[in-house]
């Protein structure tokens, strides 16, 4: 998985695979939100666009073979970690649909908030 990615992911991105878990960390600037109030909702839409770019931007033959992905979003105020199996990641390079999209991820994304 990380051969294709790697190529692909902007340079605030950290990847590592071990054991067939991948983890993606990567550093969000909150600097962009206009509505401060609202950044929350900012980092969970950075994170859900990034976990679909994860699943295009890979061979899905060996994203099936992922057992576990992890998301690591790092901002100044908060830490947003999300989890989702490879087989469920692979999911979202067919889904075309926002509702489609949304509902699978309130399904197979396991998220928890660490506030700084």
């Amino acid at each position: 998985v990380l051969v294709n990615l790697k190529r692909r992911v902007p340079k605030n991105w950290s990847t590592t695979c071990e054991n067939n878990i991948l983890t993606i960390e990567m550093e969000k600037s909150l600097k962009n939100v206009k509505n401060k109030k609202n950044f929350q909702a900012y980092l969970y839409r950075e994170l859900a666009n990034d976990i679909i770019f994860t699943a295009k931007n890979s061979p899905v033959d060996t994203l099936e073979n992922v057992t576990l992905a992890r998301f690591i979003v790092n901002s100044d105020k908060i830490i947003i970690k999300a989890a989702v199996f490879g087989d469920d990641l692979v999911k979202f390079t067919t889904l075309k649909s926002k509702r489609l999209i949304l509902n699978h991820f309130k399904k197979t994304v396991k998220v928890k908030e660490f506030f700084k």
